[in-house]
This record gives C-alpha cells, sequence and structure tokens, in this order.
C-alpha cells in the first residue's frame, strides 16, 4: 500500500514501512495491558517499541518469521484490529531513517473566503481545533482513518488541499567528539573553530559585526536560554509543541542549543565560542523533542506550521531549519511562503535549510523551491560523503539539484546545554551533519543583513550564492553542482557584494626621513595609516637614492596584526642603474591585490636589503595611496 497526494504541484508517495504496526491503545493503557496484547497477537519484542507520548501511539515491531513481509504485516493488523483495548491501528510509512505516522487530525486549507467551512466539515465530523486564515488544523474521531478522510475531502469543490497532520519520528546524525586545545583570548574556544576562518568569517567580522536588530529563528528542538555564551542574544523564544512563549529543551535535547552557538553565539564575552553572526538576535523555537535520553525526535507538521508563522510575525530575518526527512506538507510549504513574502514588512524572510544526512536525495523541506539548501562539507573542502577525509565515515551530506550552497558539516566546535545535559559534560561540544553547516549559512545571511537590511530575501540568498568558493573534485556547470551548489559559503565575499554603495575617498599617508642603506644591512621606515575600512585600491610611491640599485631587495610590509605576507616591490633588478624612484600598483604589481578587501589600519613598513658591498644610500620616503 502507498499513499498519495500532493503538495502544490508535486506528487508526493509514502510507502508503508511493513516491519512496524503503530497502536493506540484505549485509556488507560497500562503496560502490562500493552504487553499482553503485543504478545498475543505475535508481535516483535514489546521492550523494542517507540513511544510517541503526545499522540498516545506505540509502535510495535512486526515479528519475523518465514511469511513474506507483506502478510506478516497484514496478519498483525487484523489480529491488533480484533483486541477490544485498541482504539486504532495505524499505518506506518517510511522516509529513508524517519518513521511517519497519521494519527487524529487533518491539515485542511480552503479557497480564499470560503462561507461553508463547517458545512464541509460537519460531513466528516471533523472539529477545528486551531484556525489561520483559511487553512485549518482539524480533530477527527478516534476510530477514524485520517488518511481517508483528507483524500474525501481534497474532492471537495472550495478545498484547496487536505493532507494527515503527519508526525514524524526521526534520528539525529551520529556524533564523534574532538579533544579540547588551547584556550584563545576572548573567546577562548574559537581557535577550535575552523569553520570561521575557511569561510573567511573572521576577515568579515573586521568589516562587519552582527546588529541585534537582526533575529535569527531557530526552529529545533529548544535553545538553552541560560547558556552563558547565548543568553545575551536571545531575545524571545516561542514553543509550539505547548503553544506557549516558555521553550526549554529537555536536559537530554542538545540540538538546538549548538545548532544556536554556530549561527549567533556572543562574541569577545571571554566565554566559548564565536558564532558567525555574533552580535544578532536569536529566537529560540521549539518544534521536536525526544520523548527520553536516546529516543528519536519527534515532531508534527502542525507544530512546524505555527512555529514558521509565530517566527515571522515576531520579526524574524532568517529562519534556520536543521530538521528535515518527514512527510512533505503544503501547510508548512504554505507557511514558509508567507515567511517569504511578508516577512520583514515585505522584502522576506531568509529561508535556510538541511539538505540532510543520508546520502541521497534531499530531504524535504530542502527541496521546495526559494529555500536555501545547505550541504555539507569538511575542513578540507571536500563534499562530506562516507569515505572523505574527515574520518565520519557513518554518514555523508544529501545532494542533488536542489542543493544552493554548502558550508562544513563536520567537527564544528559549539554550544551545548549548559551543566551535565546535552551532549556531553561540557557547555560545548562537538557538532556534525548538514545540521550543522545550516546555521552557519543562516549566521552569514544575517551577517549580511546587518550590513544592509534593505536587502530583500531574494537577494540575498543570490549574494552568498554568486561568491560562493568553487571548491571540491565535481566539474561545475553553468556555476553549479549537485554536491557544493553554487560552492562552498565565503562569508567575507558575500559581504563585500552586500555593502550598501558608498563614495570612494582616497587618504595619502606619506612620510620623509633619509634613512641610511648600509652594505649587508636591512634599512627600514614605517607611515601609520588610521582608516579601518576595507582597501579597493592601493599605490605605492619610494624615492630611494642609491648608486646601484640592483644590489637591493625592497619589500612592502603591511601592518603586523593583518596576518598578511609582504609584497616585493624591487628584487634586484636595474643593473648598474643609480637611484629608484618608482610608483607601484596593482598592474604593474599584481601582488599588491593580496591587500584589497582587507583591513589593514596600522603601520605599514618600507624594507630596504642591501646584499652586496661598496654602494650605499638612503630611503627619502614612502608614500601610500590608499583607496576606500
Amino acid at each position: 500500500m502507498r499513499y498519495k497526494y500532493k503538495v502544490g504541484t508535486r506528487s508526493i508517495e509514502l510507502n508503508v514501512d511493513e516491519d512496524l504496526v503503530a497502536v493506540r491503545f484505549k485509556e488507560p493503557a497500562k503496560h502490562s495491558t500493552r504487553a499482553t496484547i503485543t504478545e498475543k497477537c505475535k508481535l516483535g519484542r514489546f521492550r523494542e517499541r517507540t513511544e510517541v507520548p503526545a499522540e498516545k501511539y506505540t509502535i510495535l515491531p512486526v515479528s519475523q518469521d518465514a511469511k513474506p513481509r507483506k502478510k506478516r504485516h497484514q496478519a498483525a493488523v487484523k489480529s491488533l484490529s480484533q483486541e477490544t483495548e485498541v482504539a486504532r491501528v495505524a499505518t506506518v510509512f517510511k522516509l529513508a531513517k524517519t518513521s511517519i505516522i497519521a494519527t487524529d487530525r487533518v491539515l485542511v486549507g480552503f479557497k480564499a473566503g470560503t462561507k461553508k467551512v463547517s458545512k464541509v466539515l460537519d460531513k466528516f465530523d471533523a472539529k477545528v481545533i486551531e484556525a489561520n486564515g483559511d487553512e485549518y488544523i482539524v480533530q477527527l474521531k478516534e476510530s477514524a482513518d485520517p488518511l481517508k478522510i483528507a483524500s474525501q475531502l481534497v474532492k471537495e469543490e472550495v478545498v484547496v488541499y487536505a493532507e494527515p497532520d503527519f508526525v514524524s519520528i526521526g534520528s539525529h546524525v551520529a556524533r564523534t567528539v574532538q579533544p579540547i586545545r588551547r584556550p584563545a583570548a576572548g573567546d577562548p574556544k574559537a581557535d577550535q573553530q575552523y569553520a570561521i576562518r575557511i569561510t573567511k568569517a573572521v576577515d568579515a567580522w573586521q568589516l562587519q559585526k552582527g546588529d541585534q536588530l537582526v533575529r535569527i529563528a531557530i526552529l529545533d528542538e529548544g535553545v538553552d536560554v541560560d547558556h552563558e555564551d547565548l543568553n545575551a542574544a536571545i531575545i524571545s523564544s516561542y514553543d509550539a509543541v505547548d503553544d506557549d512563549t516558555f521553550q526549554e529543551p529537555n536536559s537530554w535535547d542538545g540540538h538546538g542549543t549548538a545548532c544556536a552557538g554556530l549561527a549567533a553565539a556572543t562574541h569577545d564575552n571571554d566565554r566559548g565560542i564565536k558564532g558567525i553572526s555574533g552580535g544578532c538576535s536569536i529566537q529560540a523555537v521549539r518544534i521536536a523533542y525526544s520523548p527520553e535520553k536516546g529516543a528519536n525526535w519527534v515532531t508534527r507538521n502542525s507544530w512546524i506550521t505555527r512555529a514558521i508563522d509565530w517566527a515571522w510575525r515576531d520579526g524574524a530575518s532568517v529562519i534556520s531549519n536543521s530538521w528535515g526527512g518527514g512527510a512533505p506538507s503544503t501547510a508548512i510549504k504554505n507557511a514558509f511562503d508567507r515567511a517569504r513574502t511578508q516577512g520583514r514588512n515585505g522584502k522576506g524572510c531568509v529561508i535556510v535549510v538541511a539538505a540532510g544526512n543520508d546520502s541521497g536525495p534531499v530531504d524535504f523541506p530542502g527541496n521546495l523551491d526559494n529555500v536555501l539548501t545547505v550541504s555539507a562539507s569538511n575542513e578540507y573542502d571536500e563534499f562530506k560523503t562516507k569515505t572523505s577525509r574527515d574520518g565520519e565515515y557513518w554518514w555523508g551530506s544529501n545532494f542533488g539539484p536542489e542543493v544552493d550552497l554548502a558550508a562544513p558539516g563536520v567537527h564544528n566546535l559549539t554550544t551545548d546545554i549548559s551543566g551535565a545535559g546535552g551532549y556531553t559534560a561540557d557547555d560545548y561540544t562537538d557538532f556534525n551533519g548538514t545540521s550543522s553547516a545550516t546555521p552557519i549559512v543562516a549566521g552569514a545571511a544575517a551577517l549580511l543583513l546587518s550590513a544592509n537590511n534593505n536587502l530583500t530575501e531574494l537577494q540575498i540568498r543570490d549574494r552568498l550564492k554568486q561568491v560562493a568558493d568553487k571548491v571540491g573534485t565535481k566539474a561545475y556547470q553553468n556555476g553549479r553542482n549537485d554536491e557544493f551548489g553554487s560552492g562552498r559559503l565565503n562569508v567575507l565575499a558575500a559581504l563585500q557584494v552586500s555593502q550598501p554603495e558608498q563614495t570612494s575617498y582616497v587618504t595619502i599617508h606619506k612620510v620623509l626621513q633619509n634613512v641610511a642603506i648600509k652594505d649587508q644591512l636591512s634599512s627600514r621606515i614605517s607611515v601609520s595609516v588610521g582608516d579601518s575600512k576595507l582597501l579597493k585600491d592601493i599605490k605605492v610611491h619610494i624615492e630611494i637614492k642609491h648608486t646601484y640599485i640592483s644590489d637591493l631587495q625592497v619589500n612592502l610590509m603591511p601592518p603586523v596584526n593583518s596576518s598578511e605576507a609582504p609584497v616585493t616591490l624591487h628584487d634586484h633588478t636595474g643593473r648598474g642603474d643609480d637611484n629608484l624612484f618608482k610608483t607601484y600598483d596593482i598592474d604593474t604589481t599584481p601582488d599588491l591585490s593580496r591587500f584589497v578587501g582587507k583591513n589593514l589600519q596600522g603601520d605599514w613598513t618600507l624594507e630596504v636589503s642591501d646584499n652586496a658591498n661598496q654602494d650605499e644610500g638612503k630611503i627619502v620616503s614612502l608614500s601610500l595611496e590608499l583607496t576606500y
């Protein structure tokens, strides 16, 4: 059996998992009663069950014997349906590693302005439990079949879509824990964050820090609002599971806290790490939970829809989605469309979505149009596969034509639930998967909006893609491939093309010193530059008096704190010529282009080395003509 329905124009088929069956027992549904019925109906072992407490369902394994799988499954359903203590037997569908069940609710969208909503729903004995414009969550009788009713509802003339409020039970990618290394000043663990260097976020921060008016909504299992590296950033919270504004993760649900840290952990607070958009605000939004430590996470499509709508209405600029793999949903798609078109006063929220971790096709919602879908790379700029050099052989990133961009998805140090909760006993943890790549890109989007909040969500997506680094071994066709999309994230380059247009200006910095040049020695003069903006162009004017310039090597040394290497201006050329009065620019000396786009505030030095005997001279002047 397959269940077929549509999301927009796309046809969806869900395949039955014939190794599992979902059962809602009549209350009080004691453990002993459920265990007895499981044994009586000759199912698998009761201790291998999965509880879905919010739905009052128990997912049980079908016994494994010599019969064909389909017959075993049919026999289990028939046997359970005959038990008086069983309220309903539900099909379990399978999408990759995610189990999906339809319980007793249906999501229905009516044509705009429909007056006959109650009349239509009364045909199916369905009661409205939540309304959002022309879209509704409706409750069915406990024994009703939501698959059948959704299929009937969609045939009604005034109904645009109808789908079960699917419940997804999924697993996170397994992790490894890397050893803690030496601390660094300012944010003690920032030196362990390779992702902020490989994406050039560190360079981008010289130009722009996060703006607290820019909000990133983290839709996940909840965020630890008391974490030392997050509490200053968290501006609001919402629990879509309980439908209230108090959210906190279960002590073992560390996934959302890890995502929040990568996106926007506070900078320069003598604590932990640096988020890509440190300084921006975080909206902590809980859409899922694990019922116990080590259990799979559970969510509903209606919780996700509710969370998306809350986030954009609460002022989200970016919505980060490190989840996926559940049943595709028109309700979720519509909520994303509202965020994209109505959020930020019509400029739109940037929707960032994880591609998934199954080495296969991109998961929903990453396969929707107009979202920014993120795959995972590693510290070697390889696409993340089970054989890539990072050593995490048990998972690989999803791939396909829907991928827009890649970002580091292994060995990402980030925040963990404080104290003994979360993944480790430390307040920080290593994190992986496209789940960890996604908030890095979400943070980059927020940093761009911090620089220029007039950009639309489409412009942000386009800028992130247009300057991504073309890494990896797979060829790029028309600027993209199915692994990296448009390439691996480059935060600095994206920021540079997102700045508001500014009038350029030129500064001239000149020093006159007449410093002697001695045989077999190096002589230096320096000039101080106070501007902290990024360079657009550079010209260097030098005046050196010397009776044999082929003895000389002349290097221009940028400020020490820039970490940029010197540029050689003159290297023993000129034969027996006297004096070196010359102007160097990017055309004549291409190596000077390394300084473009950098903040090079500080002392610049001209170093002249005389590597021969007899002839001597002096450095008369150094002049820098800098365009910003």
